[in-house]
């Protein structure tokens, strides 16, 4: 028996929904509602998304129905409000590829699943991963556009060499309003933030069994010893140091 059997109604299966809906009474949850997690998601408010959890599941979603199939049905729900909240973490500031990203692989794993209950659990699972993302990055979210635009540009682009002149060229600005206008913003000058990002996301490759110099490469450093004694200045560990540290 599904543990969600009593948190999920689905209207009837019928040519005139509205007719079957006046006849006993039943509608598709509230938009209200659904808004009320959305906003949540928007905000990055990690705790009060439990409490709204809790609450939709204790008192019941109601579906239209969108599948004569069970578990293509629960498969269209969760896919559709999965898109709608990946909108709403953009909206909070999480970066568009990012956001964008998370959610197809969701959506993947959920168009394989063969059971009801592992389509739910896997969406709500999205839901609190995509809160928290927001909550690391939702101070982004009053950020100019010509910021938000460059942050994701450099985001989609660590494997490439970033220059300040593309950058603003991209902007459409000049290259010195540009560089005062991101450090006002973000606090520290654009090269910094670059290699920053380079760092810390090396971090993942290293771990993931890429070779110092692969990685040097990936993140078009110039060369491997530059790679090393950045990464020692940023984290007091040399790549190998780290690795050791971590278990590696």
């Amino acid at each position: 028996m599904s543990k969600y059997k009593n948190s999920i109604q689905i209207l009837s299966d019928t040519n005139n929904p509205l007719f079957n809906e006046r006849e006993v009474g039943l509608v598709q949850s509230s938009f209200a509602i659904e808004l009320l997690t959305l906003n949540c998601i928007k905000n990055g408010d990690v705790v009060y998304l439990e409490t709204l959890i809790e609450k939709h599941l204790a008192e019941g979603v109601v579906m239209g129905r969108l599948s004569h199939n069970e578990l293509r049905q629960i498969q269209y729900w969760a896919i559709c409000s999965i898109a709608t909240a990946t909108h709403y973490s953009v909206l909070g500031g999480f970066d568009e590829t990012l956001a964008a990203n998370l959610s197809d692989v969701y959506i993947i794993k959920i168009d394989s699943m063969k059971k009801t209950d592992e389509v739910m659990d896997s969406f709500v699972e999205f839901i609190r991963v995509l809160t928290k993302k927001v909550q690391k990055s939702n101070h982004q979210r009053n950020y100019p556009y010509v910021i938000r635009s460059c942050l994701n540009y450099i985001t989609v682009n660590l494997h490439s060499k970033i220059t300040l002149l593309e950058l603003a060229t991209r902007a459409n600005l000049s290259y010195d309003y540009l560089s005062t206008l991101f450090k006002k913003v973000v606090g520290v000058s654009i090269k910094d933030y670059i290699l920053t990002q380079k760092l810390q996301e090396s971090k993942l490759l290293l771990m993931e069994g890429y070779s110092i110099s692969q990685t040097a490469y990936q993140f078009a450093f110039c060369s491997e010893s530059h790679f090393i004694a950045s990464f020692k200045k940023a984290f007091n560990k040399t790549p190998k140091q780290f690795l050791k540290s971590s278990g590696v």
